[in-house]
This record gives C-alpha cells, structure tokens and sequence, in this order.
C-alpha cells in the first residue's frame, strides 16, 4: 500500500514538472553575457554587440541567437572565437552588428543558447535583456522618423541644401577641369608588346623543378595551360577557356598535321586525368613531360615561319614585274625625248 503511495505521488510529481530529468534548470555556471559598444545610439545607425558563452566542461553548447525576431533591429552574424582559459570551462565569444531602426527605446535580446550534457539531458539557457536608448535625429523625439531620409542624413542631422548644391557644383568643376586637360593632352606612343618566347613558357615550367620536388598535380597544370596560351595565341582558337576535348575537337577540323593533334591530345589526356581522375603517373612519363610539349609547339613554330617566308616570297614576285614595267616606261620615254 505504501509502495502504490509512493508510486503515484511519484508519477503526478513527474506530470507536473515535466519528468524527473527536467531540463528546466541550467547546469552549473553555463550563462551568456551581451554587451553593446554604444548604450545610447541613434536611429539608423550600426551598433556593435558581443556575446560570450561560458561553457562547463562535459556540456556540449550551439551558437546564440534570437527566439524572437523584433522590427526594430537588424542583427546579422560577423565573426566567432573560442578560448579555453583552463580544463574546467570555455568561453566562445560572438560578435553581431546590429542596425537601429527604433526610434525611442530599444531592447536586444535575450540571446539564447541550446545545449547538451553528458548524460543526454537537453535545455535552452537566455542571457540579460539590454534596454538602450535610442537618440533621435528630430525635435520630438516620440514623432516617427521622416520616410525617404538619406544614410548621410540620418546621422548627420541633415546636410543643408545650400551645402549639398555646392559639394555638386565643386565637383562637377572639377570634372570638367580633369576632362578638358586630357584631352589636351597628346596620346602617348604605346610600342607593340615583345613576342612571347613560346618555348621559353615550358622552360620556366623545367626551371621550377616540380618533378623533384613532388609536384606533380602543380606540374600538369601548368603545362596544359601554357599549351591552351600556345595554341590560343598561334593556332586561331580562342583555347583558353575551353575544355581538353572542345580543343581537339577543333584541331581536329582544321589542317593541323596528324603528328601535332595526336601529341597535344596525349598531352591535354594525361593533365587532365592527374587532375581531375588523380591519376598519378611514373616517373618516367613527369619526366618527360616538358619535353613532349615543346615537341608539337616547335612544329607549329616551324611551319608558321616556312608559311610566312611562303607569302614574302609572293609579295617579292609581285612587286617584281611592277618595278620592271616602271623602268620600261622610263627608258621609252628617254628615248623619245632624245630623237631616237
């Protein structure tokens, strides 16, 4: 009789206070402080607030926030930091930037934070609640704001129209000034730009040693962008921004010799599987590397210089027979002057 007694006091004792492991009180010395940069700031303005959560030992805490969203603030998330000054506890500490939109009194808060402790026990602790008071920018200070006030306005108390036409009409001044003395100006040679030593690109590559050093992902970058710099600049692609196949797709529409084609598709092939499949080849092929993409580009070099010699050769035949009917003219000409 007793044990049905105890049974049930015990059981409406639980119904009321929620369970005999009712989280409805903190554990020891978990708590959050807030605290503003400024306790009287004005409407519109961005105030600083920081937050630091002191956490035992064997309790596991989330990040503070807000239960209840209020119109009269903006608050947006900045930055975190973690200390642990001994074994016992530690202390993260929040920093938020808030916006005033209040324009009176102002209350922040409270901040909340969810935690967990070792015995599976869940709670909600909530820090103080700050009252700060909110300077206006207008007489009556219980009037609401005036809609459509500018950001400059708002703390500055308002910018006398006289100044704002001044501050317009200095600087419209002074770019007309800037304007007319550049166009006085005479513009200034610009030499064309030197030729880029094509090979030189892959023997900077040799010279930085990332096949000793391991670097092996870091070495096929670089030469299958140097190879998509070559081609874009002596094939007629733009390769710099297209993938390893819209590049051999291409080349392989055009009259690029066979040899060329295949030797830069193993090159693009092999950079792209070290990158993107981290396929990670033998040494014998990083080794080498450098060398089988100065081949094809040595080619293409030699051939543009053999297509370039090709047309001054035209140009020289052209100019030719022009220049021998120029001096047939003239020759008939001092012919008939001299009564020949």
């Amino acid at each position: 009789m007793i044990f049905k007694i105890v049974y049930i006091y015990t059981l409406i004792f639980s119904v009321i206070t929620g369970g005999m492991a009712s989280t409805a009180f903190p554990p020891e010395r978990i708590s959050i402080e807030i605290r503003p940069t400024n306790h009287s700031p004005t409407i519109g303005d961005s105030l600083s607030i920081f937050c630091t959560v002191t956490v035992p030992r064997g309790i596991q805490a989330g990040d503070p926030y807000l239960p209840d969203v209020s119109p009269f603030i903006d608050i947006e998330y900045q930055w975190e930091k973690t200390e642990i000054p001994d074994s016992s506890i530690t202390k993260k500490y929040y920093g938020f930037l808030a916006y005033i939109l209040s324009p009176d009194t102002l209350q922040v808060g409270p901040f909340a934070v969810d935690y967990i402790t070792a015995e599976g026990d869940t709670g909600k602790v909530f820090s103080e609640v700050l009252n700060l008071t909110v300077k206006s920018v207008l007489e009556n200070a219980q009037s609401p704001p005036l809609p459509y006030r500018s950001p400059i306005e708002i703390p500055s108390k308002g910018i006398p129209l006289l100044i704002v036409i001044l501050i317009l009409l200095v600087v419209i001044a002074i770019a007309v000034f800037v304007y007319f003395i550049r166009r006085k100006k005479d513009l200034k040679f610009t030499p064309p730009p030197e030729p880029i030593d094509e090979v030189g690109e892959f023997e900077l590559i040799r010279a930085m040693k990332l096949h000793e050093k391991g670097h092996i992902k870091e070495l096929y970058v670089l030469v299958s962008v140097a190879m998509r710099g070559f081609i874009h600049r002596n094939m007629n692609y733009d390769a710099m921004f297209r993938t390893s196949w819209e590049i051999i797709a291409n080349l392989s529409r055009t009259t690029t010799d066979k040899s060329v084609l295949k030797a830069i598709r193993e090159i693009f092939e092999e950079s792209d599987r070290v990158k993107f499949a981290k396929f990670i080849p033998p040494a014998e092929l990083t080794s080498t590397i450098i060398d089988q993409a100065i081949e094809p580009v040595k080619t293409v070099l030699e051939q543009i210089e053999r297509e370039k010699a090709r047309i001054a050769k035209e140009q020289e035949n052209i100019q030719t027979p022009a220049n021998d009917s120029q001096e047939l003219v003239e020759t008939s000409v001092g012919v008939k002057e001299g009564g020949f």
